[in-house]
């Protein structure tokens, strides 16, 4: 059935902001307001049909009109912010809702399928009855999202991060035109934080160790929360290797260093343990959240509860930024725990690569600091290292 679309920018442009030189828009991203440039000639007034033919004939049509300036204005931004690949689309997505009013999600993806592809990646379009679909190649780990098989590459479908109701398995018609077949990776692996304005929230903290009460407040950015709330879910170790902002950063480490001065190694690793085990709430993500909801070391502090892969992420940042030892991380098929390479492991020894961790679990026993300990009921379980530090 051949269904057609008014082509992107529609009457509500006449009422934004222009010159003769051009316009702009402000858009919210996150916590920042933006000011987005274009060129209001970008604007196509011909119909476009969701069938093969009219899509490539709207991409040769979008080829021919002035939108470098409001492309150039979004590589600024993903450059002057630090935005990753998925953060640039978000704002790209952002804005053409901003400059485009009531567009529908046929005409915002047409337009994202064609910016993707001039900012050099290897988008494709792929359609069904009346909507379009946006897949970008990509090398990363990313999952509970529609991915197709292409030439043994994997393409994920970013359109439906916007439509969570798309959970694919429908035959969709992949359109034989490809505007860039050579373009770059789409990563949605947050390597280096953006450079986003944060939104700080303090939180108190509070554990026992050795007899002594410890007590801390420490300052974490909802900004980086904010982020995670609307994104894919993507390789465990992902979430572990996620930067802490620098505001987690700053109040986190230097208690935590003035404790642990002067301490053995091992001293230091069972301080951590029982922060790790004591000063947060144990819940799973099917109780708490409902969904299987991983987290960056940030949202620890955030939300009132975390189970064993989230305190794996805290103490993986804190053994990595305190006592600088090699680590592995251990998965079995319901639990996640690491092992440290101490000076002088003992107990539950895993040889790996030539070296010896302990395994010092950061999720129980509550309320204990023993170190090089299997988890109890994993003692002849199965596991698999998923990655490693140093």
């Amino acid at each position: 059935m051949r269904v057609a679309v008014s082509i992107f920018f529609c009457c509500v442009w006449l009422l934004l902001t222009s010159t003769a030189k051009g316009a702009q828009v402000e858009v919210n991203f996150f916590a920042e307001q933006l000011q987005i440039r274009y060129d209001p000639g970008m604007a196509i007034t011909q119909n476009v049909a969701i069938e093969e033919k009219s899509l490539v004939a709207f991409y040769k049509a979008l080829e021919l009109a002035p939108y470098q300036s409001f492309l150039d204005n979004l590589k600024h931004y993903r450059d002057q912010l630090s935005l990753n690949d998925l953060l640039y689309y978000q704002l790209m997505c952002k804005s053409i809702e901003a400059i485009g009013g009531r567009q529908t999600a046929v005409q915002k993806d047409l337009l994202c399928w064609f910016l993707l592809s001039r900012s050099g990646y290897d988008a494709r379009l792929a359609y069904l009855g009346k909507k379009v679909f946006v897949y970008v190649f990509s090398g990363d780990d990313v999952f509970e999202v529609p991915i197709v098989d292409i030439a043994k590459r994997n393409f994920i479908n970013i359109s439906s991060l916007r439509d969570p109701s798309y959970k694919g398995g429908q035959a969709l018609f992949m359109l034989n035109f490809t505007p860039n077949p050579q373009g770059r990776s789409f990563t949605f692996y947050l390597r280096k934080l953006p450079t986003l304005t944060p939104k700080l929230i303090t939180r108190s903290l509070a554990f026992e160790f050795d007899h002594y009460r410890y007590e801390l407040e420490v300052e974490i950015d909802q900004t980086l929360v904010d982020i995670f709330n609307n994104y894919p879910l993507i390789s465990e170790f992902q979430y572990i290797e996620t930067p802490l902002s620098p505001s987690l950063n700053n109040t986190l480490f230097e208690p935590l260093r003035q404790w642990t001065q002067g301490r053995s190694p091992e001293e230091t690793m069972e301080m951590l343990v029982t922060f790790t085990r004591s000063a947060f709430t144990y819940r799973s993500d099917k109780v708490a959240f409902g969904k299987n909801k991983p987290m960056i070391t940030d949202e620890v502090f955030f939300y009132p509860y975390s189970d064993c892969e989230d305190r794996v992420a805290l103490l993986y940042n804190l053994v990595k930024n305190i006592l600088g030892l090699p680590m592995i991380i251990m998965a079995y098929p319901d639990h996640l725990t690491l092992a440290v390479a101490l000076p002088e492991p003992s107990g539950a020894v895993i040889n790996y690569k030539n070296k010896k961790y302990m395994v010092c679990d950061p999720t129980g026993p509550a309320n204990s600091s023993a170190i090089g300990e299997i988890p109890s009921g994993y003692e002849k379980a199965k596991f698999e290292v998923i990655g490693a530090y140093k």
